[in-house]
């Protein structure tokens, strides 16, 4: 994480829960991750969470459990609306967006080829998708596919985020 910058905005030297379950006691790691959940995900690891600002989204109350997640975010220029002034907090993240997002966290500079056979170099994230996984932080569905424009479940999620925090398994804990 030091290496790629990620280390200079997010939380990586504690191994802190970044990403909640549901009140019932579950995860559902095979759920589509909302856009909503994305950002309150991001915040939860930001290092320093105080970033002025107000929402620039019409759909964002100030009394959503996200606001302060979108916000900042937001004003951080790390996440982008669906346009017209729109964030569309309950609409599910794609695969895409959700890795346009991470590498927004990197400050370095990825000398990437083409990555997926589903990822066209016109593709708006295309350069994003290539340079993740160049970085090891998404590796598509094995098929040489990525699905770019499907929506990312939030098993998937983890596995992307423990790649970008360097986060690994303790083998002796499991």
């Amino acid at each position: 994480p030091s290496d790629t910058g990620v280390a200079d905005l997010l939380e990586t030297e504690n191994h802190m829960k970044y990403l909640n379950g549901y009140d019932d006691g579950t995860f559902r790691p095979e759920n589509n991750m909302t856009r909503a959940e994305a950002a309150q995900m991001f915040y939860n690891l930001l290092l320093d969470k105080n970033v002025s600002g107000n929402s620039v989204f019409y759909d964002v109350s100030r009394d959503a459990w996200y606001y302060d997640a979108v916000t900042a975010l937001a004003n951080m220029g790390i996440i982008n609306g669906k346009g017209s002034g729109m964030f569309d907090p309950d609409g599910e993240i794609t695969r895409a967006e959700f890795t346009a997002i991470a590498m927004r966290f990197t400050d370095i500079e990825v000398d990437s080829a083409e990555s997926f056979a589903d990822v066209p170099p016109q593709h708006w994230a295309a350069e994003d998708i290539a340079d993740a996984a160049a970085l090891g932080w998404i590796s598509g569905s094995g098929d040489g596919n990525f699905s770019p424009d499907t929506a990312i479940t939030r098993g998937a999620v983890v596995k992307i985020v423990n790649n970008m925090l360097g986060r690994k398994a303790d083998t002796e804990y499991v």
